[in-house]
């Protein structure tokens, strides 16, 4: 395989990687190593019944990185923050064609063809691709994002063309710039401006709207998330803690937050444990023991600690962690590159 390098082959920067270009036998690890290097860490898994294929056509425009994916069906997912591996930047996805779901946080965002979606790619997430798709991916850097109040995105932000004029324009002019057929030589400068101008908008329309729409039960279910974030490490965090700081019976806590399909306390235990699992895989805290990781999360019971870990990832603590640390990084993804026809 060739370094990444050898794929700037243009004056502006347009390049492609193809699992058609690689043997079957290391399409998987070829694919990874791409996506890593332009994604940060991410485990990508087919879901097809056919061979997994994919291809990824990028360019620079201006301050942001463009990208158009086709393949077939398949999975993918951070199960930690990016901590760094990738520049502080937020995802626009347009679904072109095939339809996707984006996880993250709790919260589930369904695309059909010309819908797209916002998300933060600093947390976790999974995007389920549901047979053969086609999106166009761009990377926006958080410092371009100017209002503070989407600078940390709390959940992925869905735009909807057959609800929203605005979301339609913004597909259409994303669409038209992105096509490599059509990649301009000059004026890229203009081309990134105007496509945060659109979506800065457009996060603010979905905010307003958001806020119009919020009964009192589903902003006192986002102050209760807000909160048990704010707490997750404190051993102490309790129902009774909650209550108090929201100013509301349990009985009433409970049964605001039977909205979201899971317990409190299940919601605390699952948060932690993610939490835990994104430790245990961190550079630089391989050598602290998984007890004082669990500690440092709030659990106080090792023993209690490992069952519901076990119970929610499957394998035990250390398991999980001798696993991640002897799994093999993604080779430097090369193979053959050419610009697009």
């Amino acid at each position: 395989m060739t370094g990444l390098g050898s794929a700037q082959l243009s004056g502006n920067g347009l390049a492609v990687f193809s699992t058609h270009d690689v043997g079957d036998d290391v399409r998987a690890e070829y694919w990874n190593g791409i996506t890593t290097h332009f994604f940060g860490p991410l485990e990508t898994r087919a879901t097809g019944r056919t061979e997994f294929n994919a291809t990824l056509t990028t360019r620079p425009v201006s301050f942001l990185r463009t990208f158009r994916i086709v393949g077939s069906g398949h999975q993918v997912r951070r199960d930690r923050p990016s901590g760094g591996a990738i520049p502080d930047a937020i995802k626009l996805l347009l679904q072109v064609r095939g339809r996707c779901r984006i996880d993250q946080d709790g919260r589930t965002a369904d695309l059909a063809p010309g819908a797209w979606c916002v998300y933060d790619t600093w947390r976790p997430y999974g995007i389920t691709n549901i047979g053969n798709i086609e999106q166009i991916v761009i990377q926006i850097p958080r410092h371009q994002i100017i209002d503070r109040s989407f600078r940390r995105l709390a959940e992925p932000f869905l735009a909807d063309p057959t609800r929203s004029s605005m979301a339609q324009i913004t597909a259409s002019f994303i669409r038209s710039y992105t096509d490599p057929s059509l990649a301009p030589e000059d004026g890229d400068d203009f081309l990134a401006e105007t496509t945060v101008g659109f979506v800065r908008r457009a996060l603010h329309a979905g905010s307003v709207a958001r806020t119009s729409t919020q009964t009192p039960s589903s902003q006192l279910r986002a102050r209760i998330r807000q909160y048990i974030l704010a707490h997750l490490s404190d051993p102490d965090l309790s129902i009774d803690q909650i209550a108090r700081a929201m100013g509301c019976s349990k009985r009433y806590l409970h049964q605001v937050f039977a909205a979201e399909n899971v317990t409190i306390e299940r919601h605390i235990w699952r948060l932690r444990i993610e939490r835990c699992c994104e430790a245990l895989t961190e550079q630089g805290k391989t050598e602290k023991s998984i007890s004082a990781i669990a500690f440092e999360w709030g659990f106080n019971s090792s023993a209690h600690f490992s069952r519901l870990f076990k119970a929610q990832v499957g394998v035990a603590p250390t398991s999980f962690r001798r696993n991640r640390a002897g799994a093999r990084p993604p080779q430097e993804p090369g193979g053959k590159v050419g610009r697009v026809a």
